[in-house]
C-alpha cells in the first residue's frame, strides 16, 4: 500500500498536488526501506549525494552503505515520522522530516533530522540530495568530495552570514542545523543559522550540481579551533541569482548527547504517523 501510495502521488506531481504528502510518502517509502542501507539507497536518483552524520557518500560509491547505516542503530523494529514541511517549485521539491526508530540504541529510540531534495524526472519524483543527522553517535568513512570550485552555490559555503542573508523569504524556506535546531521560514531559518555566523571557515571540499530550475551544493568546511562542519544547500533561481531554500548542517555542538530523546512509547508517540 505504501508503494501505491507513492506512485499515485509522484503521477500527480505535475498536478500540483501538495509538496508536504509527497514528500511524507517519500519518506516513509525510505524509512521502510531502511532494514537494508542498500535498499535505502535504491530509493535514491543513481547519481544522488549523500552526507549522513557528517560524512559525504555518492550513492553510487562503496561507502554510502556505510554512511547510511549511521542513521540509527539496528536492528530496526519501528519507524514513528514526526513531522514533514516542504516546499515546491517549478519541478523542484525540497523538505525535512523529523524521525523516530525504535532501536538497539538503549535509549528507547534515536532521533534524525533529514532534509532533502527530490526532482521531477520522467513524471517521477528522485531524490538528488539528501542530508541526516542523527542521535545515533554513529559514524563511517565517507567519500572525499572534490577540491572546491567557484560556484554561485559554493560561495554560500563558505559564510553563514551571507547564506542567512540569501535565503528565500518564503514559508517554505527551512534551516536544519543538526537534530538540535530547525527553523521554517525566513525569520526561523535564520535565527537557527545565528550560533554558527563565528563559525566561518575555509571551504575544503566541495561539489556542486545545478540545472535550469534546481540545484545544491555539499561542502566540508575548517572551523578555526581544529574542528569542521559540513553543510548541504538547496537552491533555486530567481531572475539572475541562485536562492537557497533549504539547508542541512552538521556543525560542532549540533547532535544531542546519546538518550537525550525521551524513551519510545506507545502512550508518548500515540499522535505520531507510524510507517506501515
Amino acid at each position: 500500500m505504501r508503494l501505491a501510495l507513492l506512485a499515485a502521488l509522484v503521477v500527480s506531481s505535475t498536478a500540483h498536488a501538495d509538496p508536504a504528502s509527497i514528500a511524507r510518502a517519500i519518506v516513509v517509502d525510505q524509512l521502510g526501506a531502511l532494514h537494508a542501507p542498500q535498499a535505502f539507497i535504491a530509493t535514491l536518483a543513481p547519481n544522488a549525494v549523500i552526507l549522513g552524520n557528517g560524512s559525504f557518500a555518492l550513492a553510487s560509491s562503496s561507502n554510502a552503505p556505510a554512511v547510511v547505516a549511521t542513521m540509527m542503530r539496528p536492528p530496526l523494529t519501528q519507524t514513528f515520522v514526526n513531522s514533514v514541511d516542504a516546499g515546491e517549485a517549478d519541478g523542484a521539491l525540497w523538505f525535512s522530516a523529523n524521525v523516530i526508530f525504535a532501536d538497539a540504541s538503549g535509549c528507547g529510540g534515536t532521533d534524525a533530522r533529514l532534509v532533502e531534495l527530490a526532482v521531477v524526472d520522467h513524471d517521477r519524483w528522485s531524490v538528488v540530495a539528501v542530508s541526516f543527522a542523527s542521535t545515533s553517535e554513529l559514524t563511517a568513512p565517507g567519500d572525499v568530495l572534490d577540491r572546491p570550485h567557484p560556484g554561485p552555490l559554493t560561495t554560500y559555503l563558505g559564510s553563514f552570514t551571507a547564506l542567512e542573508d540569501a535565503l528565500r523569504d518564503d514559508r517554505s524556506t527551512m534551516v536544519a542545523v543538526g537534530d538540535t535546531a530547525f527553523g521554517l521560514g525566513r525569520g526561523e531559518a535564520r535565527h537557527a543559522l545565528e550560533p554558527l555566523h563565528a563559525d566561518g571557515g575555509t571551504i575544503t571540499q566541495a561539489i556542486e550540481v545545478h540545472r535550469p530550475r534546481w540545484g545544491f551544493a555539499f561542502g566540508s568546511l575548517a572551523i578555526p579551533g581544529d574542528r569542521s562542519a559540513q553543510v548541504m544547500l538547496v537552491a533555486i533561481p530567481e531572475g539572475r541569482f541562485w536562492t537557497p531554500v533549504a539547508v542541512g548542517v552538521i556543525a560542532p555542538g549540533s547532535t544531542r548527547l546519546r538518550c537525550a530523546y525521551p524513551p519510545v512509547t506507545s502512550t508518548s508517540l500515540q499522535s505520531k504517523t507510524i510507517s506501515p
